[in-house]
């Protein structure tokens, strides 16, 4: 997003968008930043709420868009996430993982498998709907 203007921002986001409504799914109404490219200053901030939605930041990498197994995926996200807690107690983290066009077989079994250890540690599972508002700030990635 770093190269786009404003309006060349908002014309990907709004034909993205009408896709999505396309198929009969309701318009999203939050953004996640592709690759973590938050783009110019100030664009994301003020594009996302004219309209409608929230910039999502996430805190763990999962790493399951590279080749690895369920367990590394697992143990990575379970390092990240202890390590996240400790420095951040009563922040909400987001886990980021990848669906799409490429084979999530080991996604699939590492979130299978995580799920479980995740509610027995304590953690509640909730949508982004329900996520702190510090997680929706553009500016701060």
């Amino acid at each position: 997003f770093s190269t786009l203007t404003y309006d060349e921002a908002r014309m990907q986001i709004a034909r993205t968008n009408d896709l999505v409504k396309l198929i009969g799914l309701p318009a999203p109404t939050f953004f996640r930043p592709p690759y973590g490219d938050y783009g110019a200053p100030g664009v994301l901030s003020t594009l996302l709420p004219s309209m409608g939605m929230k910039c999502v930041k996430w805190h763990i990498v999962s790493g399951d868009d590279s080749a690895h197994t369920a367990g590394e995926i697992e143990t990575s996200v379970l390092t990240q996430l202890a390590e996240f807690s400790h420095e951040h107690p009563d922040a909400t983290p987001i886990v980021l993982f990848h669906d799409g066009p490429q084979p999530h077989e080991q996604t699939v079994l590492a979130v299978t498998s995580l799920i479980p250890k995740l509610v027995g540690m304590g953690y509640d599972l909730v949508g982004l709907d329900q996520v702190d508002e510090a997680n929706f700030n553009c500016e701060l990635p």
